[in-house]
């Protein structure tokens, strides 16, 4: 059959959950604001879990925080992801903010699988109102 990359992504996670300990908390806040605002259904528009999780890991490699500042961690990724974060121009991938390459020009969002190397988020066409619910729900923290 195909190969989805499954176990290694599995493991992929592992990694970054043990490096980066606020990886968790703040990906399952934001699965749990996708769910409430009904964009967890990747096919729907929305955003897979898997690419969540990548979302966080890029955002936490580029702006450390520390254990003990996982409100304010949570806070600036849902104001970062809202506010200045441009999927027209920028990648997000494991090692950090990237320029998107001319073959994403037609993507509403790239999030790039360091398993398979290809677009986690390619059918995420609901990312323009994720990014407002994003800037409502960081507002309120």
């Amino acid at each position: 059959g195909v190969d989805h990359g499954g176990p290694a992504m599995a493991e992929v996670a592992r990694c970054g959950l043990g490096m980066l300990p606020l990886l968790r908390p703040l990906t399952l806040v934001l699965k749990q604001n996708l769910r409430e605002q009904e964009r967890h259904v990747p096919y729907e528009g929305g955003l897979s879990s898997y690419s969540v999780l990548l979302m966080v890991w890029c955002f936490l490699t580029t702006f450390p925080f520390t254990e003990d500042q996982a409100g304010e961690a949570l806070a600036a990724v849902l104001q970062f992801y809202a506010e200045e974060f441009d999927p027209k121009t920028t990648a997000v991938t494991t090692t950090g903010f990237l320029p998107r390459e001319e073959q994403d020009r037609h993507e509403h969002l790239v999030v790039r699988d360091p398993v398979l190397g290809g677009n986690t988020a390619r059918s995420a066409f609901g990312f323009r109102q994720i990014q407002r619910n994003w800037g409502e729900a960081g507002a309120a923290v």
